[in-house]
């Protein structure tokens, strides 16, 4: 957690986007009470749609605020 706060410190320090996402809910919601930021899953991040796939593509990019 100590190496994850240094980058997302860096990042914001030279005002990137970013978004924090991990394989779980469990490990998302780890995550945001370590850093005190908003974390999901990679795949509510990315969109995932039973039976339809990720919404995520060239032509509908992630979009990161």
């Amino acid at each position: 957690t100590t190496t994850l706060r240094m980058v997302i410190n860096a990042l914001e320090a030279l005002d990137c986007k970013y978004a924090l996402a991990s394989p779980t809910g469990r490990a998302a919601k780890r995550l945001a009470e370590a850093t005190g930021r908003e974390a999901q899953t990679i795949h509510r991040l990315f969109r995932f749609k039973p039976g339809e796939g990720y919404n995520i593509n060239q032509d509908n990019p992630l979009a990161v605020e």
